[in-house]
């Protein structure tokens, strides 16, 4: 990996690096493909995203495919994101032993300005560490 030149990103990268350092190996799927270079400098276990619309519930037979992949990747958590309905999550991820969570890639509750994504990385190392660290 380069450095990192600016101080503060830096600190921000080795808080993450210990942060995520539990969690490799432990498998997850998310909702959106937003966290693939995440999971690379990270080392994280991400094993799919599924393409889910966020208006459009989807129907039986998708909603049985995305159970099997949960299952078959033996993921520990689902990740939705604010955009999804809490109950869309719970559907997909019942019966499959995998929990729920939710990442928010884009920080739609926080305000504008130089600490947003230092509490942005902070939020995704949170929820990865709170559904994934149980």
């Amino acid at each position: 990996m380069p450095a990192i030149s600016n101080p503060r990103l830096g600190a921000l990268d080795q808080e993450l690096r210990a942060d995520f350092f539990p969690l490799g190996g432990k498998p997850f799927v998310v909702f959106h493909d937003a966290y693939q270079y995440l999971a690379r400098r990270y080392a994280l276990d991400t094993v799919g995203a599924i393409s889910v619309d966020s208006v459009r519930r989807p129907g039986a037979g998708r909603i049985d495919e995305i159970r099997a992949k949960i299952v078959a990747s033996h993921a520990g958590c689902v990740f939705g994101g604010p955009q999804f309905p809490p109950a869309l999550l719970n559907t997909v991820t019942a019966g499959t032993g995998a929990r729920a969570g939710t990442l928010d890639h884009l920080g739609t509750d926080i305000p504008d300005g130089p600490e947003l994504y230092f509490r942005l990385m902070r939020g995704v190392a949170h929820a990865l560490t709170d559904c994934l660290g149980s």
